[in-house]
């Protein structure tokens, strides 16, 4: 690659930083052993002067006891700065040690009255009722007195500016973070009484980064080996993928693929956990329009039965949706379909698109008048 001045200058960066500090830290060694032996000096002459001074009151072996302990002793000072140094550290270690053990615990994963999968979720629909939630205690809100309804296998977009608490919302419907007031229910039951391996089964998420291990497609896909062979390569041609990729070794993070592939791997794995919710966090900010159009063009073929929520990054991903979020400040600011909304004359989704410009406004009131259409005409 001709990067060979390039390291070389790196490496030579790298010896002289290491350099520097071993300089210091011999000098600090040379320092101290001439201060031990000044202090030796010191202490070896206070001795002889005090020895002769009073060498008729004391035998010569307490004398010379005396000289041969007055020149050892800076050493043994030496041995307990050391203690020091080490019972400091230690004190350190056992300062985090205390710390990681007064963080506040994770609810409990099982509970004796969760559900059975049979049982619960059966559509996926989501209510949210007047939920507040700040991440620390004397912290403002993250989410303030938010309410919405989203109906089973509906498609809700949650759009707004950054900070607005779109991912807010997320982390609180996982409880990663514990709402502080207010309630969120899926199919009738409150998912703060549900035990976490309860609820997060019932959500699959595909996040902005793909997560991905270093291992075979088949491992990313089904880590604990539970879906035959047959079903993973039915997954992955699903998802537009070659089924001889199954045997495919991953690199750690997915280095070795393109965002499109890590992306689609996501999608896979997340047709196979079949949960009712899926969630998607800018799952396609990093993609081009192209491999855009086809993650959606997935998402209408593939998981039309669920209920999905998207945080939008690009407004044509969501707008034909079947409604829309809109927050700020983690305040819902309006919600409804994307036509309604964006017609609206002082709406906030409309005057966000107003700020796109006039062409890429009339397409995208043209995509959500098109989609408006077709939800009407399946209602009816």
């Amino acid at each position: 690659m001709r990067l060979q001045a390039f390291f070389a200058a790196r490496q030579s960066a790298n010896i002289e930083e290491w350099a520097k500090l071993h300089y210091y830290v011999r000098a600090l060694q040379a320092w101290s052993g001439h201060i031990g032996s000044f202090l030796s000096s010191v202490f070896a002459m206070t001795t002889m002067f005090v020895v002769v001074g009073t060498r008729f009151d004391r035998s010569p072996e307490q004398s010379s006891l005396a000289l041969m302990y007055a020149l050892s002793m800076p050493s043994y000072i030496g041995v307990l700065a050391d203690f020091y140094v080490q019972v400091r550290q230690d004190m350190a270690s056992l300062e985090r040690l205390l710390e990681f053990h007064g963080i506040e615990q994770e609810a409990p994963h099982k509970l004796a009255t969760d559900p059975t999968v049979s049982e619960w979720p059966c559509g996926g629909a989501i209510v949210f009722k007047d939920v507040c939630m700040s991440y620390r205690a004397g912290l403002p809100l993250s989410l303030a007195h938010f309410s919405a309804t989203i109906e089973a296998h509906q498609k809700v977009g949650i759009v707004g500016r950054t900070g607005a608490g779109k991912s807010t919302l997320i982390l609180a419907l996982f409880r990663l973070v514990e709402p502080t007031s207010g309630t969120i229910t899926i199919d009738g039951r409150d998912i703060g009484q549900l035990g976490l391996r309860a609820l997060r089964r019932a959500l699959a998420i595909i996040p902005q980064d793909p997560v991905l291990h270093q291992g075979t497609v088949a491992r990313n896909l089904d880590p604990f080996g539970k879906v035959p062979e047959k079903e993973l390569r039915n997954c992955l041609s699903r998802v537009q993928m070659p089924e001889q990729m199954l045997e495919f070794d991953v690199a750690k993070g997915g280095t070795n693929l393109s965002s499109g592939e890590r992306q689609r791997l996501c999608f896979a794995r997340a047709l196979l956990q079949r949960a009712p919710i899926l969630i998607l966090d800018e799952a396609t900010s990093n993609l081009d329009d192209h491999s855009d159009d086809a993650i959606q063009t997935l998402l209408r073929d593939e998981f039309s039965g669920r209920t999905l929520l998207t945080i939008a990054h690009r407004l044509n991903t969501v707008i034909d949706y079947d409604r829309l979020l809109v927050m700020g400040e983690g305040k819902l600011l309006e919600h409804g379909a994307p036509y309604d909304l964006l017609t609206a004359p002082q709406g906030v989704l409309a005057g966000m698109v107003r700020v796109l410009g006039k062409a890429n406004g009339d397409l995208l009131l043209d995509k959500s008048r098109s989609s408006s259409f077709i939800v009407n005409r399946r209602r009816i």
